[in-house]
């Protein structure tokens, strides 16, 4: 009887540490996504500036034949709503996105046995605030 269980437990312990290597792996390609993303929202950013600096706006955008200026576009402009993201640092963006992601996330039911629901949770939202902190910070 001891045996079994003896192997039971280990048997679950291996597929635990299986599961741990899987998602450590799967959190390894999303920051390198993640960074590759910053890295092309920043060529973007500086895209939309140069551009910027090089025209007077947008015609067409009113539909009325005035040209919109990029002062009305980027934040603290009249229409501001149309490039707002732009006024985010990237790893800001990015900050707000995993805090989304984390706030998301529920404990699953089928741990509840291992860990308490409650803990766990508190501490995925305690994620979540953190990372909105540090967005509001323009960290990452």
């Amino acid at each position: 009887m001891k045996d079994d269980a003896y192997e039971l437990l280990a048997q679950r312990y291996a597929e635990l540490e299986q599961e741990k290597a899987e998602l450590a792996e799967l959190l390894d390609r999303a920051e390198t996504e993640r960074d590759a993303l910053a890295v092309q929202v920043e060529a973007m950013r500086n895209d939309l500036n140069e551009l910027a600096n090089s025209s007077d706006g947008v015609a067409g955008l009113h539909l009325n034949g005035d040209v919109a200026t990029w002062d009305e576009l980027f934040p603290g402009g009249r229409n501001e709503e149309w490039l707002m993201s732009f006024g985010d640092e990237p790893t800001a963006c990015l900050a707000r996105r995993d805090a989304e992601v984390i706030g998301s996330l529920h404990f699953p039911t089928m741990l509840r046995r291992m860990w308490s629901g409650g803990d766990v949770q508190r501490w995925l939202d305690e994620q979540a605030e953190e990372k909105l902190r540090q967005a509001e910070r323009g960290e990452s």
